[in-house]
């Protein structure tokens, strides 16, 4: 089964492993409360990259964020440890989740305005247990 078709299967609500090129991660599809609503969402708990630095992630990324978008949800990367990662999420328009503490993001991109954040705001969410995105 491919990583795509694990992450399907999980809706509406379902957690586990998958293994994309080159990673590892552990995926969440269940819903947070952003910006006073409740929004479902992919959460991007863990990865780990086989050659850290060597692109792997930033090239399986962009999938991940069209397979949350053709599911009608958002990404959501939890507890950011990585601050290149961090960097590079903000440069992708994510937005901070406000009161996170390692910092979580959440992605712009949204087929409805109340479930995306605006540019430059920080959003709300109600506190959630945490997993390290580490080794990119």
């Amino acid at each position: 089964m491919s990583w795509q078709d694990q992450i399907l299967a999980m809706a509406p609500r379902g957690l586990g492993h998958i293994d994309p090129p080159g990673l590892r991660a552990y995926i969440r599809v269940t819903r947070h409360y952003i910006n006073g609503v409740v929004v479902p969402t992919v959460d991007l708990g863990n990865v780990e990259a086989d050659e850290p630095g060597a692109g792997a992630f930033s090239a399986w990324f962009p999938e991940l964020e069209a397979l949350a978008q053709s599911m009608n949800r958002i990404v959501f990367v939890e507890s950011i440890l990585n601050r290149r990662l961090e960097a590079w999420l903000d440069r992708r328009g994510y937005q901070p989740v406000r009161g996170s503490i390692p910092p979580s993001m959440v992605s712009p991109s949204s087929s409805k305005e109340e479930r995306a954040p605006s540019k430059g705001q920080v959003v709300g969410s109600s506190p959630t247990r945490g997993t390290n995105i580490t080794s990119l």
